[in-house]
């Protein structure tokens, strides 16, 4: 203590500034009560208008009573080493002033220091504020500085008595000596207070500043602040910056694509608008024409067939709607049974062959380089593949040019599986460049080198696409303008097991397979369909196949239909799945809770417009016998009749 105090006394003694050392006095519990002065100099005793020795020992609060915040920041110096500036009312001189109190060598004592600032206060209108830091004297003429031992533990300091270079060294690396030396050269001549920030060897951020004392050209005021989390802070601030150009750049980038699939929805709706008006006009066209000509019957038969192939490519249409939808939500599941892909690449050729033959067109499909044709596929999905690949290839084919389909087995392939390509070359009118990239975009269209109108929603490529990847293959396209295009599709496919075991559960891919003669003669059936027209439709193709016919307009008329007939009146129902008051698969549930004999065994054939397997499978669990679906094809339910009632 004493050496302590002969130091102040040689320092401060004479100093202007009011500077003083006190000692804490706390109550059993630990708790700060009061403090007394140990050390004053004459400017710090000048304040109250008493001298040095009136006020030494002297408890503080004991003599004036007051704002208890001098005690509060003098106990957190001397008992947690924690400097604290403040600014407190003096009631006694009627001032503001600020203090700072701060650690010394001894626990149980702080220093502190009071300046005047009630005009810096008034003018500023400064709000009260706790600043907690590392203080530590500067000695202007020695470069000099004394540290607390709280402030050397703090940053892993190896003495408090140190020059101002040597701490910046220390602390910060010896990039930081010259530039704190030529601010402390500036300080010393009344300069600018000294600020520096940076990073410490053991990865902190500090901020080291030292303020002028007073009007004293000796000594300055230091403190060492640790503003890692400020520093963290800023950094998170720019990162978030980054992240929120990042951001602002993806969603400008999602907005030009949201604007470019606007504007291909707007031309695929544009375009829909044509392409479903044409064969609706072409049908109601031809259907006038027909009408008006009912005394030539081969005018009427050339009018029959437009209106059949008009009405296959509307249904095509709405086919590509109805499956993009539901790949897009993930509705589609592919469905694994034996193929025959030689067979499947002859049914390509028969489809296409004739249209080849009236343009003129050189088309040839080749499989020789297949050793293993059957396996295990969805053999839907694979065909809509290559028909709407070798369909493209056609509608961009000039008259007279080529069209050619090679399907491969690669030489690898995973135990049990057999690896397939299919290519489709055309020497039509290519595509333009970049447009591969967007080929697979759903409604991209694209005429070219003449083709000023496309048929079609702009789909196929889209559905195609995803067809394939759901297949866990890849689809490859290379293209020229003016010379033609290659799409390569190569697909992993599971190898069938020997034809013995699965040949009755191939399904027939070509017209010869399709039963030839019908005949129902003494059939008696309940067509059940709440629109007219579709019931009408029905009962004359069964009228033409010999059989009987009653009608229902309902689900519930027909569960009353069945429940009134004696068992066995009724031979089959063709029960349509939506209608008004009773859905058919509802009515189903109904007829076969009846009790009577047939009620289990009835065959009750669905035939719908939703086309999807939910659909079909929906039918399976009401109990129904088969499915079929609108537009309807007439041989299919015809087999299926067959199958029912045989």
């Amino acid at each position: 203590m004493k050496p302590m105090l002969k130091a102040c006394s040689e320092i401060f003694d004479r100093s202007p500034q009011p500077f003083g050392v006190a000692r804490l006095h706390v109550d059993e519990t630990g708790q700060p009560v009061d403090f007394s002065y140990v050390y004053l100099n004459p400017a710090m005793a000048a304040l109250t208008d008493q001298t040095v020795d009136e006020l030494m020992g002297r408890k503080v609060y004991e003599m004036w009573g007051g704002d208890t915040t001098w005690l509060d920041a003098f106990y957190r110096a001397a008992f947690y080493d924690e400097p604290c500036e403040f600014e407190a009312v003096s009631a006694l001189i009627n001032q503001f002033m600020r203090a700072m109190a701060f650690p010394v060598s001894m626990k149980g004592y702080c220093g502190f220091m009071v300046s005047n600032v009630t005009d810096v206060l008034m003018q500023a209108n400064l709000s009260t504020r706790a600043v907690a830091a590392y203080l530590f004297f500067y000695d202007m003429r020695t470069n000099l500085i004394m540290l607390t031992p709280s402030a050397c533990e703090a940053y892993g300091l190896s003495s408090n008595y140190t020059s101002l270079t040597d701490l910046t060294r220390e602390l910060f690396g010896p990039e930081s000596e010259r530039e704190i030396r030529t601010r402390a050269l500036a300080f010393k001549d009344g300069g600018a207070d000294i600020l520096y920030e940076g990073m410490t060897l053991d990865g902190r951020w500090i901020q080291l500043s030292v303020g002028h004392v007073g009007e004293t050209n000796r000594f300055g005021m230091g403190l060492l602040e640790d503003v890692t989390r400020r520093k963290r802070v800023e950094e998170g601030s720019a990162e978030q910056m980054r992240l929120l150009r990042r951001q602002k750049a993806a969603l400008e980038d999602a907005l030009a694509l949201a604007e470019h699939a606007s504007r291909a929805k707007s031309t695929f709706l544009t375009n829909m608008s044509h392409d479903f008006r044409t064969p609706m006009n072409s049908i109601s066209g031809f259907a006038g024409i027909a009408l008006n000509h009912l005394d030539e019957p081969e005018r009427v038969r050339d009018c029959l067939d437009k209106i059949n192939r008009s009405s296959a490519h509307l249904l095509s249409l709405v086919n590509d709607i109805l499956d993009m939808s539901r790949i897009e939500s993930g509705k589609v599941v592919l469905e694994e049974r034996p193929v025959d892909l030689l067979e499947m690449a002859r049914g390509m050729e028969v489809m296409f062959s004739g249209q080849a033959a009236e343009r003129g067109m050189d088309f040839a499909v080749t499989t020789d380089e297949v050793r293993d044709a059957r396996v295990m596929a969805d053999e839907l999905r694979l065909n809509q593949i290559l028909v709407n690949i070798i369909g493209n290839a056609f509608k961009f084919t000039p008259d007279g040019g080529l069209v050619e389909v090679k399907m491969w087995q690669h030489a690898e392939a995973p135990s049990g599986y057999g690896r397939y390509s299919m290519s489709v070359i055309d020497t039509g009118c290519g595509m333009k460049p970049g447009f591969e990239e967007t080929l697979f975009n759903p409604f991209e269209r694209e005429g070219s080198d003449g083709t000023e109108h496309t048929e079609g929603t702009g789909l196929g490529m889209a559905i195609t696409r995803n067809l394939v990847d759901m297949m866990g293959g890849t689809l490859e396209v290379t293209s020229h303008v003016g010379q033609g295009s290659e799409f390569v599709v190569t697909v992993p496919l599971r190898l069938a097991q020997a034809p013995e075991d699965d040949a009755a559960e191939l399904v027939p891919t070509t017209e010869a397979d399709v039963r030839d003669v019908y005949s129902f003669e003494g059939k008696h059936a309940l067509v059940v369909d709440d629109d007219e027209l579709s019931r009408e439709v029905m009962c004359e193709i069964l009228k033409q196949y010999g059989f009987t016919v009653e009608e229902a307009d309902d689900g519930t008329s027909a569960v009353a239909a069945v429940a009134a007939a004696q068992a066995g009146t009724f031979d089959v129902v063709i029960m349509d799945m939506r209608m008004r008051q009773m859905d058919g698969d509802e009515a189903t549930c109904a007829i076969r809770e009846l009790p009577r004999a047939d009620a289990a065994t009835l065959p009750v054939i669905a035939v719908t417009a939703d086309a999807f397997e939910e659909s079909a499978q929906r039918a399976k669990a009401a109990g129904m016998t088969a499915h079929t679906t609108k537009p309807l094809n007439v041989r299919n339910l015809l087999n299926i009749l067959i199958d029912c009632l045989r």
